[in-house]
């Protein structure tokens, strides 16, 4: 087949075109352009509880513990979280690796719909499977104004609307605005002179605002449908709904009750800018493309000052798309940068024409990946494009090794047609397995395909996969018709000729001159030279160890948002959350003035947006959380990259201050995979996190604090045992010989610590029973009071609005109103509330936390930056905070998050390695026909290894998972150059050299293609390392292994291979040469 294609140069060349068009059409129609993976690996099945009226207890008693009950033994569940707050219940149903989720929900809906003891308050469970692609947002539009809600929220939907109506959207809906509500607010005084309760409200309303279907009249002039009409839509039709008082007469209930026709009571105040403001989240659903969604929401942006009246701007805000923006412009650019460096470094030693007929390789190969995309189930996003930008440093080593094979063969004086054929067929082997096993190589990561970093890692192998084998078709296909061509140099004497000629002269006298002899010399003292290269690798051992080289786990990656979060005790109110959070929004705009780009002198401040009362943007209200982001000019916007977001961020938190009260109080510059709490469809963890577990109790919260406090210390190491007789003193006499001293690794520290709401508890009296009262009929009346009771819902346009009959705002705010409240009685008569209930007055959670099974209170700590080896923190931390536990009974704890994920990873990495060797041993031993010369290709990947060390030490960054995972890559990168010198070792044996003169021979002649392998590997890598952009940030370790690695370990195997197939001959004399005794006697 390689002599056909070479002989139908016009095949060859069809081929090459549609595999080029086929790509383009794959990626212009058939794959998407997205923020994320889709189903992207959090497991989860998401389920959602309304309890109305409902305390965090309510919820954990009436919906968390029964729905438990209902799950368990359910297969496919691996974990279950749920979270217990205010009005509503949450579960985060972690599912077993699998899992058909949509059949799990279906699973989960059959339990729990036999639940029969929910609380008659709860609305029907909704059920859902997160689809994340479009849960996070691909940009938002900023809607502000200084105007009245009211006019906000509708021209805030109008926007909504507008961009719906735009083509290629789908999903967007407005955030930060309040859903409208009707209040019946009944007068006390009124109803009691008329004798009226809150039922009788309800039942009024009920029967008088509604409409309904009558049939139809069907007469000899046609068919008549009939209906009553009489629903309420507004404050004034309320107000003239009739109520039948107790003696007769029939009252308004406009006279009765106050009607407000506004939005609901609880408001997340919101600001962009210093105006009120309100956000339309843009999200894409199907095969619509983030970058096209970005684009055409700030077309509208940009033209809608003509739309709206003056005072009104629309901004857009948190545009992700840039992240996708960013990385193709990374693959772009390093595709381009590395192709011109792959053809530089072929051009020089080899041909131009070799050089440029191997570098049209890589487009040819992108485009066969891109054409099985789909057939894998992968997307474009942020995650796989880092395939493509890995595997461009290899995706052309075959067709180097190819070409120079060929180029050697024309050397020699052999006619082109034949030289192209027979250099191609002379390498088959050898490139074919190469392939093979560099796919082998990546193949294990996705077997790496949970936690922080599994849905990175699991988007690589079926890029990279793909790639690698069209690229082999490419350069036995394809690659010889067009070598074809390449004519022996006769008579050109140009300069860029003789320029060149001169590197390739170079070269081969470097391999005559210094490789061969030194080559020599080292098979010569192999022994000693094996032992060099072992005492390097302990050396190197001891560096890693000695802690010179730390590991981070997962890189720090800047994003374009620096971001402050408080939290506040429940009991201080939203007045204080309001008056902290301000001053936290007047010191980001102090900052304005302090960064500025040097050349515009315009502010790298953009945007400030404040949250009070909630934890996020469009979050639920919560009145001791509050929020401001910062959002800053991306660098490569500025006239010069300019100051890290994390030197913002500092200035940012000295210009606060301490918030002494506050339980948490962080400003993050750098995404750390922080865990939001209340995320519906989410839960991520900080580095360092750690679950309390066990029953809610005052004491459990002194623990907590206590553990929150000691994650930020350290064991003192100049502290003396001997100075003090109790080493948990903190007197001020221990105070010059303290155990524990602050760690100045840590940033901050927090913990959600449960403090709970004060309660007011009512239990009946005996006179109650007497009266004929339940505790359900005084449980509904104090309820309808004070919570409210809804009447009906109504449809008014597209917004549902829910009316509520209950007390007046003040009325509810005081205790006063428990004493004059009346309960009514079976009879009709009505007593004050306190001749019937008792009061106690105690604590209550805010919120309920569970985790498997049990009540958990989180603590966490946020290291400085990512050099913080957060392993050894928690690892010294285990016994102080176990010794801390066990002042209280029925306590535990344990690490979560990346630590949890960490052993898991750890032992997932093992048996990939070992899957790995295993695999490789297999590929090699098939083409050597030999158990043993596996094992000496083998030895180059510990010095892979090392050199992906050595890369780290001079890129001066930490090791991390990223870093693990190209090491993985690493290993058949680096076997497929001792596989060539191998094979090529192999037939000079089978032609009758012995083995010394083959390894020498071998070594020689296999130096060009080894070398330049290495090379365009570390040249196609190089853009990478050196882009300083905000998406190579977190693509830099994982290059770093594998181009330094690569780079290493072939100036290692040059040397290394040769001397360790002598030696292994060496080995094998010895121990035949007592056998060979024995059996000559």
């Amino acid at each position: 087949m390689i002599r056909w294609f070479a002989n139908n140069g016009i095949a060859a060349n069809l081929l090459m075109i549609g595999i080029l068009l086929a790509g383009i059409h794959s990626a212009m129609f058939r794959v998407p352009l997205e923020i994320i993976p889709p189903d992207s690996g959090w497991q989860i099945v998401y389920m959602e509880v309304k309890y109305r009226g409902g305390t965090a207890k309510d919820v954990e008693k009436g919906v968390l513990l029964p729905v438990e009950r209902a799950l368990e033994g359910l297969n496919g569940i691996r974990e279950i979280n749920s979270d217990g707050m205010r009005g509503r219940a949450k579960f985060f149903i972690k599912a077993e690796k699998g899992t058909d989720l949509r059949e799990l929900r279906e699973n989960i809906r059959g339990r729990v719909e036999q639940i029969s003891t929910f609380p008659a308050e709860t609305e029907p469970p909704k059920i859902v499977v997160p689809n994340f692609s479009s849960f996070f947002p691909v940009i938002s539009v900023a809607v502000t104004g200084k105007l009245q809600e009211e006019e906000l929220r509708e021209i805030t939907h109008q926007v909504r609307d507008d961009l719906l109506e735009i083509e290629g959207i789908s999903q967007a809906r407005a955030q930060g605005d309040r859903s409208y509500e009707i209040s019946i607010e009944a007068k006390i005084p009124k109803l009691e002179s008329y004798n009226l309760g809150f039922r009788e409200l309800v039942d009024a309303i009920r029967r008088s605002s509604i409409d309904l279907p009558a049939g139809s009249i069907n007469s000899e002039s046609g068919n008549l449908i009939v209906r009553t009409r009489g629903q309420a839509y507004s404050k004034k039709e309320f107000e003239n709904i009739p109520v039948r008082a107790a003696n007769g007469a029939e009252v308004k209930l406009g006279e009765v009750a106050d009607i407000k026709d506004g939005f609901e009571e609880d408001k997340v105040i919101t600001n962009f800018n210093g105006n009120p403001t309100m956000f339309v989240r843009v999200s894409r659903a199907g095969k619509e493309s983030a970058i096209d969604i970005s684009d055409k929401v700030k077309n509208y942006v940009a033209n809608s000052g003509e739309k709206f009246s003056e005072g009104i701007q629309l901004f857009t805000w948190d545009d992700k798309s840039l992240s996708m923006r960013g990385r193709l412009g990374t693959l772009i650019s390093s595709l381009l940068q590395g192709s011109i460096l792959v053809f530089i470094v072929l051009g020089l030693f080899l041909r131009p024409k070799v050089a440029l007929w191997v570098v049209i390789g890589i487009p040819v190969s992108f485009a066969g990946g891109v054409i099985l995309m789909p057939y894998f189930g992968v997307t474009a996003n942020v995650m796989s494009l880092f395939g493509f930008i890995i595997v461009l440093g290899v995706v052309v080593d075959d067709a180097i090794v190819t070409g120079e094979n060929v180029y050697s063969k024309l050397q020699s004086g052999m006619n082109p047609m034949e030289a192209s054929v027979l250099g191609t067929k002379e390498v088959t082997v050898p490139v074919t397995f190469g392939i093979l096993t560099t796919i082998a190589a990546f193949i294990p990561l996705l077997y790496l395909n949970e936690g922080r970093f599994g849905d990175f890692a699991s988007q690589i192998p079926p890029i990279v996969a793909p790639v690698l084998i069209f690229s082999l078709i490419e350069s036995k296909l394809i690659l010889p018709s067009h070598l074809k061509h390449i004519k022996p140099r006769i008579g050109e004497s140009g300069f860029f000729t003789r320029f060149q000629k001169k590197f390739a002269n170079a070269l081969e006298w470097f391999v005559s001159n210094v490789y061969h002899p030194s080559l020599k010399k080292a098979i010569k003292w192999r022994v000693t030279v094996l032992a060099a290269f072992i005492a390097a690798a302990f050396i190197m051992y001891g560096i890693w160890s000695s802690g010179r080289i730390g590991f981070a786990g997962h890189p720090s990656v800047e994003s374009l948002k620096i971001v402050a979060n408080l939290n506040l005790p429940n009991d201080l109110g939203i007045e204080r959350t309001g008056k902290l959070i301000d001053r936290i929004e007047k010191a980001a705009n102090d900052l304005k003035p302090k960064f500025l780009d040097p050349k515009t002198e315009e502010t790298l401040i953009r945007n400030v947006a404040k949250v009070t009362g909630s934890y996020r943007l469009g979050g639920r209200y919560d009145e001791s959380r509050g929020q401001v982001i910062i959002e800053v000019t991306a660098p490569s916007m500025r006239s010069e990259p300019g100051p890290k977001n994390s030197e913002i961020a500092s200035k940012w938190k000295e210009i606060v201050g301490e918030i002494e009260e506050a339980d948490d109080f962080s400003i993050q510059s750098e995404t750390f995979g922080k865990r939001d709490n209340d995320n519906a469809e989410q839960k991520q963890s900080e580095p360092l996190e750690l679950e309390l577990r066990g029953p809610y109790s005052e004491e459990k919260n002194e623990i907590a604090q206590k553990i929150k406090d000691l994650l930020r210390m350290k064991i003192n190491p100049n502290y003396d045992p001997n100075l003090t007789s109790n080493p948990n003193d903190n007197s001020e006499a221990n105070e010059n010989n303290p155990r524990m001293i602050p760690n100045p690794k840590i940033a901050s520290s927090w913990a959600q610590i449960n403090r709970g709401n004060d309660e007011l508890e009512f239990t009946l009296k005996s006179r109650a029973t007497e009266l004929g009262l339940t505790q359900q009929s005084l449980a509904r009346q104090v309820r309808q009071a004070f919570y409210g009771e809804e009447a009906q819902r109504i449809m008014r346009g597209t917004d549902e609005i829910r009316v509520m009959v209950r007390l007046p705002k003040e009325d509810r705010k005081s205790l006063h109103t428990l004493a004059r409240l009346k309960i009514r009685t079976p009879s009709g008569s009505e007593v004050p509330l306190a001749t019937v209930a008792n009061f106690k007055a105690k604590k209550s959670p805010s919120f309920v936390e569970r985790n498997d099974k049990a009540e958990i209170i989180r603590i966490g700590a946020r290291p400085t930056d990512d050099t913080v080896d957060i392993l050894k923190v928690a690892s010294v931390m285990r016994p102080e905070i176990q010794k801390i536990i066990n002042e209280q009974k029925n306590l535990s704890f344990q690490f979560t998050g990346y630590i949890a994920e960490h052993e898991e990873l750890k032992r997932k990495n093992i048996i990939a390695s070992i899957t790995l060797i295993f695999a490789l041993f297999t590929l090699l031993a098939i083409p050597f026909k030999s158990v043993m010369q596996p094992l000496y290709v083998l030895l180059a990947l510990p010095f892979g290894i090392i050199g992906a060390m050595i890369g780290h030490l001079i890129m001066d960054i930490n090791l991390s998972w990223l870093s693990i995972f190209g090491m993985l890559a690493l290993a058949g990168v680096v076997v497929n150059d001792s596989l060539v010198m191998v094979d090529h070792v192999n037939r000079k044996r089978k032609e009758g050299m012995n083995l010394l003169e083959a390894a020498i021979e071998s070594g020689t002649r296999r130096f060009r293609p080894i070398i330049l392998t290495s090379l365009t590997t570390f040249a196609g890598l190089l853009p990478l390392l050196m882009d300083n952009s905000l998406q190579a940030q977190f693509l830099i370790p994982m290059a770093t292994s594998l181009g330094f690695g690569v780079l290493f370990a072939t100036g290692i195997t040059l040397y290394l291979i040769p001397c360790a197939l002598l030696f292994a001959e060496d080995i094998q004399k010895i121990l035949l040469k007592p056998l060979r005794y024995i059996f000559q006697r």
